[in-house]
């Protein structure tokens, strides 16, 4: 798949995910759904996250890319770093919906996010 496909599908189905977050935001009621209204919520929510965090780090990486790395590298990077931001900003929105959140459990959170993309990168380092 080329580069301008891949952002052509990626835009495209993140445009979509933002159109149903925001359909579930207005017509969900929180007081109200039962617990399939908030795996919608946060479904929506990760997905729409992931393509547009997705999507701003590969755009930075290919305007930055020192290294010469091909861009299928550039795009896999851009998402795993991509799913892990969604899933701070996920988890920090429902660590709020609980009254949860606190100065340590964030940084907990972003301590084990980081801890995990290092892990990640030393063993694709450990692979070469």
């Amino acid at each position: 798949m080329s580069l301008k496909n891949y952002l052509v599908i990626m835009i495209l189905t993140t445009v979509s995910c933002w159109i149903s977050f925001y359909y579930i935001l207005s017509s969900i009621d929180p007081t109200a759904t039962n617990i399939l209204g908030f795996i919608f919520f946060y479904a929506s929510l990760f997905l729409a996250l992931l393509g547009t965090s997705s999507l701003i780090i590969l755009g930075f990486k290919l305007r930055k890319n020192t290294e010469l790395l091909p861009v299928f590298r550039l795009v896999g990077i851009s998402f795993r770093q991509g799913i892990w931001i969604s899933i701070l900003f996920s988890s920090l929105l429902y660590l709020q919906s609980q009254n949860l959140l606190s100065i340590v459990n964030v940084l907990g959170l972003v301590f084990g996010l980081v801890i995990l993309e290092f892990l990640f990168l030393a063993l694709k380092n450990g692979r070469h």
